[in-house]
């Protein structure tokens, strides 16, 4: 082989190889912009709505004469952006359900994205019960178990020397520092997949 024809094989391998990394580059942006960047959105909303939701719920404890109040608040807060979270659960456990990704090719780059899906699941099941279906559900057992059980009115009385409005105060705090580590682990690998996908 002459250096002619030598030179025009290695010069189409370099170019077969370009492309495929092209091709390769084009797949793996196309999993972020179809599969993990309308996640994060969704999760976004979920999150404005979790911090800004546990936020009123304790301004209305405060502004509460009664913790079947504070009940009733929190039902029609959970309903919110309860379609976006229910959204993004269905394509996150679609996109991390096993039985299912034997059957359909994962899209290019899928390793890169797993962790953001596996992190993005723990913060839609946050909360501590397996069952939970929102971080307000605990929080809401919590608060009908503290009306149940503590004796006539509650916000006027310290029950074994424990003010309930307090708890239930701390216990907001004790949330949002959940939802904020949580997210923020959520944001990683976000940006992780982000790194690892498009740029």
């Amino acid at each position: 082989m002459d250096g002619g024809a030598l030179r025009a094989v290695l010069l189409a391998a370099l170019r077969s190889v370009v492309s495929l990394r092209k091709e390769t580059h084009r797949g793996r942006r196309l999993t972020f912009d179809k599969h993990v960047a309308p996640v994060y959105r969704l999760l976004e909303v979920a999150h404005a709505d979790y911090v800004g939701g546990f936020r009123a719920t304790r301004t209305a404890i405060i502004g509460s004469s009664a913790p079947s109040e504070v009940i009733d608040f929190l039902r029609d807060v959970r309903r919110g952006a309860l379609m976006m979270r229910g959204k993004a659960l269905v394509t996150i456990d679609f996109m991390l359900d096993d039985p299912y990704r034997g059957r359909i090719s994962l899209p290019p780059g899928w390793n890169s994205a797993k962790g953001f899906f596996e992190a993005a699941r723990a913060y839609l099941y946050g909360a501590t019960a397996p069952a939970a279906t929102s971080w307000y559900s605990d929080y809401i057992r919590f608060v009908e178990i503290s009306a149940i059980h503590l004796p006539g009115d509650c916000w006027e009385q310290d029950v074994f020397g424990n003010d309930a409005r307090a708890d239930l105060l701390s216990a907001i705090e004790r949330v949002l520092d959940r939802i904020e580590m949580s997210f923020r682990l959520v944001t990683q690998e976000y940006l992780l997949a982000e790194r690892n996908l498009v740029l």
